[in-house]
Order: structure tokens, then sequence, then C-alpha cells
């Protein structure tokens, strides 16, 4: 997707995740253990986000 708004994008389209200050990829956001998940939408829930030019991957892993 493009660089620019990648981030928001993530976080309007999984409003429950927070962003993490450990990260080793550019971005990388989860569901707060203290935040109990939702058994109908999601067991665990984080992404990543690896920016490359005006390009950003973003990775989404739910169990």
């Amino acid at each position: 997707m493009p660089r620019e708004g990648a981030e928001e994008r993530l976080l309007d389209a999984f409003p429950r995740l927070r962003q993490e200050s450990r990260c080793a990829a550019d971005a990388c956001f989860r569901v707060r253990p203290d935040e109990p998940a939702s058994r109908r939408l999601w067991g665990y829930l984080e992404a990543t986000v690896e920016y490359e030019g005006d390009r950003a991957h973003v990775h989404v892993l739910a169990t």
C-alpha cells in the first residue's frame, strides 16, 4: 500500500491495536495483554509495517 497513511489505515481497520515501543520492523502493533480479545473477532492479533521507498508492507497475524 502507499506509505503515506499506512499506519492510520491499519488502526482504522483494527481499532483495538496499540503500537508497541520495541519493534524489529518499522512499526509494530498488537492487542494489549490487559485488553481481553473478543472470541468472535480474534484470540491474538499483531501487525507489522515495513517501509520500502514510498510503499508500506503490512503483515497481519491473527489466531
